[in-house]
C-alpha cells in the first residue's frame, strides 16, 4: 500500500474515490457534490448553490474555503484566509495550503458549521 493511499478509518482497508464522481459534502442544510477538476468555493458570496446552503451561518467568510478533487480521486481543502478558520478533524488548517481529505472526515467551518466528507457512488451500480 502506498503511503498516500486513502484508507478506511475504522478497518484501514485501502480505499479510493471514483475520480469521475467526486465527493459529497454533507451540511446540516443540504449536500453539495464536488466534481473532479472543478473546485468549489464555500462561503457566503461563493457559488450560488453553496451560498444558499451556507446563508444561515453569518460567521463564515465570503470566500471561506475551497474544495477540489484531482483526476486521481484525491479530495483536498484549502482555507481561503477566513477570519474564523477551517478545521479537519478539529485541527485548524493553515490558510492557503491544500490539505488532503478522506471519506469520513469531519470538517468545521468557523465556530459551528459541521460538514461530513462522503464518497460518491459510481453510476455503474
Amino acid at each position: 500500500m502506498r503511503s498516500d493511499q486513502l484508507v478506511c478509518r475504522a478497518c484501514f482497508a485501502p480505499y479510493s474515490l471514483d475520480a469521475s464522481a467526486g465527493v459529497e459534502l454533507a451540511f446540516p442544510t443540504g449536500v453539495l457534490t464536488v466534481s473532479t477538476g472543478r473546485p468549489l468555493v464555500l462561503g457566503r458570496e461563493a457559488d450560488a448553490v453553496a451560498a444558499r446552503l451556507l446563508e444561515p451561518y453569518g460567521n463564515l467568510s465570503r470566500r471561506h474555503a475551497s474544495v477540489r478533487v484531482d483526476a486521481d480521486g484525491r479530495a483536498w481543502i484549502r482555507d481561503e484566509g477566513s477570519m474564523n478558520g477551517t478545521f479537519v478533524e478539529e485541527r485548524r488548517i493553515v490558510s492557503g495550503e491544500w490539505v488532503p481529505l478522506a471519506v469520513g472526515d469531519r470538517l468545521r467551518l468557523a465556530a459551528d458549521l459541521w460538514v461530513l466528507v462522503r464518497g460518491v457512488e459510481g453510476d455503474d451500480a
